[in-house]
């Protein structure tokens, strides 16, 4: 029991370091978090972040992943952020709250090395 909550603990671990890794080459900065760009004039990926969070609350996981990657451009670094923000909230997620959605961290950790080769990022060892 103790190995599988090791093993746990750690792949939770590595999708939060890979995903700040990002965060931190890309946007010198070591916060996941979304940060809306304008709150009078909302950007597309302001209201594609608020449409995100809608169907995260109402655990709609796949709907929302798959509404995450139809709308990225890989030209449109606000995306990526999205994208971080969108994956680290997953991670926090439980195994059985991804379990009951059908997802999980496994497929957490392949959508963010998806977004990271849309965006042509390489991070060796991670």
């Amino acid at each position: 029991m103790l190995i599988l909550f090791i093993q746990y603990d750690w792949f939770l671990f590595q999708i939060q370091l890979l995903a700040l890794a990002i965060a931190r080459i890309v946007f010198g900065k070591g916060s996941l978090e979304y940060e809306t760009e304008s709150e009078e004039i909302p950007t597309t990926t302001d209201l594609l972040h608020r449409r995100l969070l809608e169907l995260l609350a109402k655990k709609r996981i796949c709907e929302a992943e798959n509404l995450l990657f139809d709308s990225l451009d890989p030209h449109n670094k606000s995306g990526l952020a999205l994208a971080l923000d969108f994956y680290d909230r997953l991670n926090k997620l439980t195994d059985e709250e991804l379990e009951q959605n059908n997802f999980s961290r496994e497929e957490i950790d392949s959508g963010l090395r998806d977004v990271m080769k849309l965006y042509e990022l390489s991070i060796p060892n991670l």
